[in-house]
């Protein structure tokens, strides 16, 4: 008996894909992915720019300050600007004398008349017989002030009219004022032959107050400015205390 011919029995198994359709599918998910890609390389440099712009202008804002701080070797350091010296404050009962010319000042009683010479170098006033008045370098001689000072009149001859007047210097010494002004005291016997000038004849003894000026200014023709002496025509023990009181007043600036 013959055995029969039996038929290969065919097993379904999936669909099997062309070689032309794996690139397609790969292709349309590699485009998506690309285009992500692109995208988030474009938010990170544009990032990176902002912060690079915000960066340099905060740096451009800082750069002033740290070049005024730093020095240069190229160019000299500036040296800071000196305050102006203050002028010393008025005590009550007192007004203020400033010569701006000169360079000094100081303070009077407030009852008190000032009278100034036209050409500023002297001043006076009347009830006490005080009388300021300017100094040459012919009077201040600088190695040798006291010395210079030991001859000079300081306002001691110049007696009012219908008497005479002449001094006798005893000393020189060195003084400083409450306001932390150095100058010189200068001691002398006054003699007065008096005529009718409402002081009593005599000797008494008298002084004489003297500062230096900052500095010597050159005034008109041979004259300089180097000093202030201070000094009254009459020398009651009054008018000394109050000669003494103004000249403790004086300053420069």
């Amino acid at each position: 008996m013959d055995t029969p011919i039996q038929q290969p029995r065919h097993t379904q198994n999936a669909p099997l894909q062309s070689p032309a359709q794996t690139p397609l599918i790969n292709q349309r998910g590699f485009i998506p992915f690309a285009i992500g890609y692109l995208m988030l390389l474009g938010v990170v440099a544009g990032g990176a720019y902002y912060l690079g712009v915000t960066h340099g202008r905060s740096d451009s804002s800082v750069q002033p300050n740290q070049i005024a701080n730093s020095v240069n070797p190229s160019q000299p350091a500036t040296e800071p600007t000196k305050p102006s010296p203050s002028i010393p404050s008025v005590k009550a009962g007192y007004r203020q004398y400033i010569n701006s010319k000169l360079h000094y000042g100081f303070s009077y009683p407030s009852t008190d008349s000032l009278y100034e010479c036209p050409d500023t170098s002297c001043l006076s006033i009347a009830r006490i017989s005080l009388r300021i008045r300017t100094l040459g370098s012919y009077d201040l001689i600088p190695n040798d002030v006291k010395g210079s000072l030991m001859k000079a009149d300081l306002l001691c001859g110049a007696g009012g009219r219908g008497h005479a007047v002449s001094c006798q210097n005893i000393s020189v010494e060195d003084n400083s004022n409450t306001l932390g002004f150095k100058g010189y005291k200068a001691m002398r016997t006054k003699v007065i032959i008096n005529t009718g000038a409402g002081f009593p004849s005599g000797d008494y003894p008298d002084m004489a107050y003297v500062y230096l000026l900052p500095k010597t200014i050159k005034g008109p023709g041979l004259l300089d400015y180097a000093g202030i002496v201070f000094a009254v025509d009459h020398p009651s023990s009054a008018n000394l205390a109050e000669l003494q009181n103004i000249a403790d007043t004086f300053f420069t600036f």
